[in-house]
């Protein structure tokens, strides 16, 4: 527990999700600016149509909070881990915070493809797919022919060895 906490009256996780969740209700709220943290899990960064978590940065009676706000899935619902609040008495101080959480989250999908494809070899295709709920499912091509099956996670040096023969076998 972040001793901070305690000194505007919150003692426990519980109130401080509860502080987080209406924070933009409260009186003497001033946002200062938000921006994209991205994603907590990675099944929430596989579906184009979840909505990523926002890092904020809050006024709040002379001191500065930095928090992530929860992500928006249709699996499941996604509570922003309560370690990732903090307060500061400085604007400087909580910029830094900020700034260092600001896109850290997990790329949605789509990035993670073209940050896959632009390390691979040249001759490779991905094929990405998501299987039953939000499992990904990652076919890889060298030269017209499938050389890994059923890949679940993007490892471009596994990839590349694939497509170097440096394995015999479907993984």
């Amino acid at each position: 527990m972040n001793e901070k906490f305690r000194a505007i009256g919150l003692d426990t996780e519980d109130k401080i999700t509860e502080f987080i969740d209406y924070i933009d209700d409260l009186e003497d709220t001033e946002e200062i600016k938000s921006d994209v943290y991205r994603f907590f899990e990675e099944e929430s960064s596989y579906n184009e149509n979840h909505i990523p978590a926002y890092v904020v940065m809050t006024k709040y009676k002379g001191k500065y909070i930095v928090w992530v706000g929860d992500q928006c899935c249709d699996f499941a619902i996604s509570y922003p881990p309560y370690n990732l609040c903090d307060i500061f008495s400085t604007y400087d101080e909580a910029n830094e915070y900020y700034k260092s959480l600001a896109h850290s989250g997990i790329k949605p999908l789509s990035e993670q493809v073209e940050e896959c494809k632009s390390q691979r070899i040249d001759e490779v295709d991905l094929r990405v797919s998501t299987m039953v709920p939000n499992v990904l499912n990652i076919k890889v091509w060298y030269k017209n022919c499938l050389i890994i099956e059923h890949l679940t996670k993007f490892d471009v040096q596994y990839i590349n060895n694939g497509a170097a023969g440096q394995f015999s076998y479907i993984h």
